[in-house]
């Protein structure tokens, strides 16, 4: 027979959930999983699987299929003798998605009442600090973290909770950009937490660092800054703390993540972006992802299994997975300031023997890391039997012409959509060797799109463009034509086995 005694109520604690074996709780930590339609599989564990903000774990509140709107996934810390006195705050670490509400409760079973003080959003996968005072009237002896999620499936981690005195000299609350970057600078912006007028912001490049180690700026009395002699391309986390007299500060606040724009690149001097020197799910240097819908952005890989088992070229791609979602993926800058002659865009697309018909892959180009007023230039759905048909699941080379309004910008971005709506049913989306270069010896419309598949190929090739072609002509590298057909149709058929 096990008899477990209740907890002592304590007045303060701080707690980073790293002396236990997962899945448990410390002691005196209780979860609360209720609801009419919660699943089965909806937790409130300690996990050591992802790196919190300190290691090995960190809590994993995880609603599985279940919605948050009726059903309660919440962490509740220790008895607390102190609560009541309007004058404690918790401060925490959390990464994930959605948002996490923090609730006071009048006790840690599944029969709790709460009372929602704060609805914290969480929105990035990087642990943030976050502090909460706890400065309304209340009877309730327990605080908690309540799982608010925007969808199914998601997750939200709690790491280094610590339950204190509120300073006397608030904390900010909020850090944002206050305006896109450049190469060598940003702004940045925060909401004061209480009366204070006086800031300062620290930074480093290195998100690990302990900012009571780096040298802040001066004391500001404006709730925005824009920090100078920042490098190119480069990923910066900055921190914030209120100043206030006597010499009293705040606690740093953050990191707030950014990252400097690149230098434009002259793409005659640009290599092949193979995607290789990266590890894990990390994109090159300069190339950047953003999620519109679903759960699944692009990402770096290194394919091994799974829908796409092969590259084009090394061991590395950009690579899209199949669950519902539409993401885009940027190039680096490109620097056509100089450019007068005809560019096209030279690039290996993964396709999908059984792919979703509404798989696709969309190409953009405009003068801003935006969707918005951005041109299409190339269209291509993935399954094998959509044209051109490709002869099985692979990687195969497309061109895309460049239209000449980008010559004489002095950045121009290209944007890759990946579109995957069909669940399972949908299969990955892939990426692999893109080049910008210039056409030689080709006459291509700017205002129309061609496909070629198989590239190489041993025997037939396929051609298919958005306007009908008049002929084809095929020549080697010094010039020579070697094949001539006529068209006139959108769609041809070239036999290369005599080349």
């Amino acid at each position: 027979l096990n008899i477990r005694t209740a907890c002592e109520a304590v007045a303060e604690f701080s707690e980073d959930f790293d002396d236990v074996t997962t899945p448990a709780l410390p002691d005196c930590w209780t979860r609360i999983l209720r609801g009419p339609s919660i699943s089965n599989f909806a937790n409130v564990n300690t996990v050591s699987f992802v790196t919190g903000s300190s290691e090995p774990n960190s809590v994993q509140l995880y609603n599985d299929n279940s919605t948050t709107t009726e059903n309660d996934i919440v962490l509740v810390s220790p008895n607390l003798s102190t609560l009541a006195s309007n004058s404690y705050r918790v401060k925490f670490f959390a990464f994930g998605q959605g948002s996490v509400q923090i609730v006071t409760l009048d006790s840690n079973t599944s029969e709790a009442n709460y009372t929602v003080i704060a609805d914290v959003p969480i929105t990035s996968d990087i642990p943030q600090e976050f502090a909460v005072n706890f400065d309304t009237s209340t009877t309730d002896t327990y605080f908690g973290f309540r799982h608010n999620a925007t969808g199914i499936f998601q997750s939200i981690y709690i790491d280094d909770v610590r339950y204190e005195v509120a300073p006397t000299c608030p904390d900010v609350t909020e850090i944002v950009s206050n305006g896109p970057s450049t190469t060598t600078t940003a702004d940045i912006a925060w909401t004061a937490g209480g009366s204070e007028t006086n800031w300062q912001y620290a930074i480093t490049t290195d998100d690990n660092t302990d900012p009571d180690t780096v040298t802040p700026s001066e004391v500001l009395n404006d709730t925005s800054a824009t920090i100078t002699n920042l490098e190119p391309g480069t990923e910066y986390f900055v921190y914030v703390r209120s100043v206030c007299p006597n010499n009293d500060f705040g606690a740093w606040i953050g990191p707030f993540e950014f990252e400097t724009q690149c230098i434009p690149a002259v793409y005659s001097e640009e290599e092949v972006e193979d995607f290789e020197g990266t590890t894990g799910t990390e994109l090159p240097t300069c190339w950047t992802a953003e999620l519109v819908s679903g759960d699944n952005n692009w990402e770096g890989l290194t394919p091994q299994f799974g829908d796409i088992t092969t590259t084009h070229s090394g061991t590395r791609i950009a690579f899209k997975n199949y669950q519902n979602s539409t993401a885009y993926l940027y190039s680096r800058p490109y620097d056509f300031a100089n450019i007068t002659e005809e560019t096209q865009l030279n690039v290996w697309l993964h396709r999908h023997n059984l792919a979703d018909e509404a798989d696709k892959y969309n190409i953009y180009v405009n003068t801003v890391p935006s969707i918005e007023g951005a041109e299409l230039i190339f269209e291509q759905f993935s399954i094998s039997s959509a044209e051109p048909t490709v002869p099985s699941t692979g990687f195969y080379n497309y061109i895309a012409p460049i239209p000449a309004s980008v010559n004489g910008q002095s950045t121009v971005y290209f944007i890759i959509e990946g579109i995957t709506t069909a669940g399972f049913s949908s299969y990955a989306l892939g990426v692999d060797d893109f080049n910008v270069e210039t056409v030689l010896g080709v006459d291509v419309p700017v205002n129309d799109t061609f496909k070629m598949a198989p590239n190489p190929a041993n025997d037939l090739l396929q051609i298919s463009a958005s306007n009908a072609m008049q002929n084809v002509r095929v020549y080697n590298l010094i010039g020579q034509e070697l094949i001539v057909k006529e068209v006139n149709a959108t769609t041809t058929t070239i036999d290369v086995r005599s080349l």
